[in-house]
């Protein structure tokens, strides 16, 4: 027996919007296929309750790579070289002839969501709720970003961009996967005090003199070693981020923490004022989606990560191009 109440949610359910896509998450990966989809005249949904809060990640990337995909115009620093040094007691600097930038997060945000609009993308700051899938169509629920109140919209295919929730993705069965973590800081810092060229990006830092005192960090250090990342801007700003690039379980970050100021404190780099903490946790290594499930995952969302590195956002960038042009077609 159908209850009035059920029947009044099928009636507006029925009664809701049609697209052909709606994407769930406002993220680079959301933001790059919905433009993608727009533009190809597809009537597209992009929802995500924090779509007008800033993007939180820092994003780095070789310069050829971003160039190529013509957004260049959204970096916010670019430095010629970047170096390495490999050995936990090498004081061996390799410098790798490849330049390397950081994005500016609000530029590159602003720029994808302008793509979006005049792609005629719907772009709506709720949350995306259950899904329920018909013969031909889905309908997904919405709610404010309050939570307040709620509708409905309908599509013929619903994406998934919202990273690593999973909150609608199936995987099939497999082996945990690791994670790398990152502890990282957006530091004004006593100028002189950094002991590397500002005019360089350090990559990778493996050296670990900081955590020979004890005989504990050293077992620890050799067991599960870390690196630093460095993006300096200026002589008296740089983002400094303590990473472990594979573990399971994951590095703790107050261990990462701990260690990125250890390091810091042996190099005499004095830090004058905090801006911001980034926490980083991507899973790495994990199963893939089952192919035969209704919803399609993109991004971080279908573990387009990659194996060795962490890194995503550019690779991520050049297959939307390939993700909506299938998706397009079907």
């Amino acid at each position: 027996m159908t209850t009035p109440q059920a029947a009044e949610e099928k009636t507006a359910a029925s009664a809701a919007e049609l697209f052909d896509v709606i994407v769930v998450g406002g993220g680079p990966a959301g933001l790059a296929l919905s433009a993608h989809l727009g533009e190809r005249g597809l009537k597209v949904l992009t929802c995500d309750p924090k779509l007008n809060d800033d993007w939180i990640p820092n994003y780095g990337v070789w310069i050829d790579e971003i160039d190529h995909l013509g957004l260049r115009s959204c970096l916010m620093t670019e430095w010629e070289t970047a170096t390495v040094f490999m050995g936990a007691n090498s004081d061996e600097k390799i410098t790798l002839k490849r330049p390397y930038g950081r994005m500016d997060r609000k530029r590159f945000k602003a720029h994808m969501l302008e793509r979006c609009r005049k792609a005629g993308v719907r772009l709506e700051a709720v949350a995306a709720k259950e899904v329920t899938h018909g013969v031909a169509e889905s309908t997904l629920a919405l709610g404010d970003a309050g939570g307040s109140s709620a509708s409905a919209a309908r599509c013929r295919l619903l994406v998934d961009c919202a990273g690593y929730s999973k909150a609608y993705v199936k995987f099939d069965q497999g082996k945990e996967p690791g994670v790398q973590a990152a502890y990282g800081i957006e530091a004004d810092i006593k100028p002189g005090s950094y002991p590397l060229p500002h005019e360089e990006m350090l990559l990778m830092d493996y050296r670990d003199a900081h955590m020979q005192d004890s005989p504990a960090d050293a077992a620890a250090a050799e067991t599960v070693p870390t690196f630093i990342y460095c993006m300096p801007s200026s002589p008296s700003r740089v983002f400094f981020e303590e990473t472990s690039l594979i573990a399971n379980p994951p590095v703790p970050f107050d261990e990462l923490k701990r260690r990125l100021h250890k390091r810091l404190e042996l190099w005499g780099t004095e830090v004058l004022a905090i801006h911001e903490e980034e926490f980083c946790y991507i899973p790495m290594g994990g199963s893939l989606p089952e192919p035969s499930q209704r919803i399609v995952p993109f991004g971080g969302a279908a573990n387009t990560v990659h194996p060795a590195t962490g890194y995503q956002l550019c690779r991520m960038l050049a297959s939307s191009t390939d993700v909506a042009a299938a998706l397009s077609a079907e």
